[in-house]
């Protein structure tokens, strides 16, 4: 069953109108370029609106708005947000990045981690100990002095 909107004639009915057009009204275009999602917003600051079809669930609406302008999000990738703005809908602010590359430009703990290149304990330089199939990064000074909080040897 399909749902459909009524008028305030009686008898009058119109179909509903597509999650792009409806999109278009639910921002606003702030002075420093972003368009900022004034409808509903997830736990996150998201915005979100209900796809179109009649059983759709809520969609991302940066994900609706890129799609729109650019065509499909490429396979395995995400949108990242160039502004830093979860809640901009602004598609120039928008760019397709791997999942990995988008957490390891971010303030993450396991992003500022990746991005060491030394040891924060004494300054030496991490080289790579395979674990398995896991290549683990490792500071041989700390490692030699056994400074078990650096990932040293007890």
């Amino acid at each position: 069953m399909q749902v459909v909107a009524t008028d305030n004639v009686v008898g009058m009915t119109r179909p509903p109108k597509p999650a792009i057009v409806r999109a278009a009204t639910k921002y606003v275009v702030r002075e420093d370029g972003c368009w900022e999602w004034t409808a509903h917003r997830d736990k996150d600051g998201y915005g979100r609106i209900r796809g179109d079809a009649p059983e759709s669930r809520d969609e991302r609406a940066h994900r609706l708005i890129w799609s729109a302008s650019h065509g499909e999000i490429p396979q395995g990738m995400v949108l990242d947000h160039i502004c830093g703005r979860p809640w901009c809908v602004n598609p120039m602010h928008l760019r397709p990045m791997t999942p990995v590359g988008n957490v390891m430009i971010g303030d993450s703990p396991h992003a500022r981690n990746a991005r060491l290149t030394e040891c924060p304990c004494c300054g030496g330089p991490y080289s790579p100990r395979r674990n398995g199939n896991a290549i683990r990064r490792y500071c041989r000074l700390c490692n030699r002095r056994g400074h078990a909080g650096c990932g040293g040897r007890r």
